[in-house]
């Protein structure tokens, strides 16, 4: 229990102290009191308005987290709809780049085709080449993968081989028919008298896909042909069937059958 300030007093007195000195002693005292309890004050609102302040900044930034969230998940889900593709760059060795369509032909056609089926787990695709075409997946011709005619096709002193070759190129961007649009653009600045004579939408495997037919020259060589179009997340995929315009129609049927046969493993 503490003392009352007479009590403080006679206790100084009773020690010789003069009673100037003791009121002195007293008050310096009580103003050391006052002092400590406004401090302890002081600290207890100091803390109450920091706890406050990071209360309300842990609030501001957990809003903002959610609402990144959210804006980060309609990204993802509008992605596939609005992003489309970097065009793959043509192979012009042999033959050119893209090809097109014709009516499709259904039937005995089939049996114009491999019994076997080519795979290419590193490229993430499959297809069946025409029957006895050669195999070429050196790389040397600028695609990963090449199907060669036995047959040479003719132009005066030329022989040309028919081919179909698959390229893939990453993707960027863009649906299928936005890299169709920006494929073709970049494929008119690359081949002479580019002509794009047929198109058409499919789908293969539950896939969509485009098949283009066209022609152009190259080299002197009159040129046409048929390209398959596909896009996957990130890869798009370019499957090329050519011969000299003048042959066509002999390997045309083959062609397409083989094509249609593409497949995304």
């Amino acid at each position: 229990m503490g003392m009352t300030e007479g009590a403080i007093k006679s206790y100084f007195l009773q020690k010789g102290e003069f009673l100037d000195d003791i009121d002195e002693v007293i008050q310096r005292e009580m103003n050391g009191v006052e002092s400590k309890v406004q401090k302890k004050v002081a600290v207890k609102k100091g803390g109450l308005v920091k706890g406050l302040l990071l209360t309300i900044l842990g609030v501001v930034i957990s809003l903002g987290l959610a609402f990144g969230g959210l804006k980060l998940y309609e990204y993802l889900r509008d992605r596939s709809k609005t992003e489309e593709l970097v065009p793959v760059t043509p192979t012009i060795t042999q033959a050119a780049a893209p090809a097109g369509s014709v009516p499709y032909r259904t039937g005995s056609s089939i049996d114009l085709l491999s019994s076997e089926t080519y795979i290419s787990k590193k490229d993430g695709f499959s297809i069946r080449p025409p029957k006895d075409w050669e195999v070429d997946t050196s790389g040397k011709l600028g695609a990963p993968i090449f199907f060669f005619s036995p047959k040479s096709s003719v132009q005066g002193k030329v022989l040309y081989k028919p081919s179909i070759n698959v390229q893939t190129g990453l993707a960027k961007g863009h649906v299928l028919d936005g890299y169709k649009q920006f494929y073709v653009d970049d494929l008119k600045q690359k081949l002479e008298d580019l002509q794009i004579l047929e198109e058409r939408k499919l789908i293969l495997s539950g896939r969509d896909a485009l098949l283009m037919k066209i022609s152009f020259t190259t080299n002197g060589l009159k040129l046409k042909g048929e390209v398959l179009l596909m896009v996957s997340i990130d890869t798009a995929f370019v499957a090329t069937g050519l011969d000299l315009e003048s042959h066509w129609s002999e390997v045309e049927t083959m062609v397409e059958t083989s094509l249609y046969t593409f497949n995304l493993l």
